[in-house]
């Protein structure tokens, strides 16, 4: 680990991450008429992902969506047809909106997995014709 500081910009961006994944849903259940505080949106959310993201099959795949719906009926008094129509909003923003930008970098990801010589798993080979996996 050596020295924390050296790690501050991990940090700064796991926060700037969790603070866009939280206004999402905020923004998604606002565009519904619900304006909810920021508490409940830390609680609810948080509440939906230790259900899900530990104790489920498949680290709580699709669960995720149903666990925070029932946590903003009953934890923030969301209606039920807002919590349900903001929680697929909210997918949509987080999964399905940064797509076309993530295939859009792959080639650069690979192109740098191909570069990286000293990465752990030197002389690692696939037969699935990865090349970012080929060392």
């Amino acid at each position: 680990m050596g020295h924390p500081r050296r790690y501050g910009a991990a940090v700064l961006g796991m926060l700037l991450y969790w603070l866009g994944d939280m206004s999402a849903l905020w923004a998604a259940t606002a565009a519904f008429g619900f304006h909810m505080g920021y508490l409940a949106v830390i609680v609810c959310l948080g509440t939906g992902m230790v259900f899900t993201r530990r104790t489920a099959p498949l680290g709580g795949a699709g669960l995720m969506l149903v666990a925070l719906t029932a946590t903003l009926w009953y934890g923030a008094a969301v209606p039920f047809s807002i919590a349900t129509l903001g929680v697929t909003v909210y997918r949509i923003l987080t999964l399905w909106a940064p797509l076309p930008a993530g295939f859009a970098v792959l080639p650069t990801l690979r192109a740098l997995g191909e570069a990286a010589a000293d990465t752990p798993g030197q002389g690692t080979r696939t037969t699935k014709g990865e090349p970012a996996l080929q060392h």
